[in-house]
């Protein structure tokens, strides 16, 4: 495929949607400029892989899935082990 599109496109996909129309087309206005401005927050920058590096909101979703998942585990081994 053409790199201009392709890098169009992931840089679409990094671009962060924003309620007002006018700031989200400004937004977009710039990606269609520099496609790789959201180059940095990559986890291998350099590289093609399009891994973002996570940010404090999405490590403490994590922290709370995992938490969540244990203590349902918890709770299932502890009601299996009842009628045992």
């Amino acid at each position: 495929m053409d790199k201009d599109l392709l890098d169009f496109f992931y840089g679409r996909l990094r671009t962060p949607a924003v309620a007002d129309r006018e700031v989200d087309a400004a937004e977009m206005e710039l990606t269609r400029a520099n496609p790789q401005r959201f180059d940095h927050l990559k986890m291998f920058p350099k590289s093609d892989f399009e891994f973002s590096k996570w940010d404090s909101y999405e490590k403490k979703g994590i922290l709370k899935i995992m938490i969540w998942v244990s203590l349902i585990y918890v709770l299932l081994i502890i009601i299996a082990n009842l009628g045992a």
